[in-house]
């Protein structure tokens, strides 16, 4: 898992979160979306689910999402990609805009549940 979050306490409560769900996973974080065009790049580095955040700053989420459509067809690794949008202010405009694209499996409120979170990370695990 790769967590994308401009705020350190924001990846740290997530990581938690995502710990409790299933202590096994392995997480990465990126503080930017430059961050983590790079770790996604890295043939080295295989990630399943990705949880961006859409409000971050220089590029947000939403910005993001073409430059990993690109990522994704040009690196193997990374065609079975799944992201999570993951966001304290979910607009109906930009969840429409982010399920345009086909990676792109929920649109999360920061404070979504536990429960509901699973079923989406589970969702998007296959």
């Amino acid at each position: 898992m790769l967590i994308v979050d401009d705020r350190e306490d924001e990846r740290y409560l997530l990581r938690r979160r995502l710990r409790k769900i299933d202590a096994s996973f392995a997480i990465t974080e990126a503080a930017s979306a430059a961050e983590a065009e790079r770790v996604l790049a890295d043939s080295a580095c295989r990630f399943d689910v990705v949880f961006l955040d859409v409000n971050m700053p220089i590029v947000s989420g939403m910005d993001l999402l073409p430059r990993l459509a690109d990522l994704r067809e040009r690196h193997a690794h990374l065609a079975d990609l799944a992201v999570l949008m993951y966001t304290s202010s979910i607009a109906p405009a930009d969840a429409d805009a982010a399920r345009a694209h086909d990676f792109v499996h929920a649109f999360l409120d920061k404070d979504s549940d536990l429960e509901s979170m699973r079923a989406h990370v589970n969702a998007a695990l296959g």
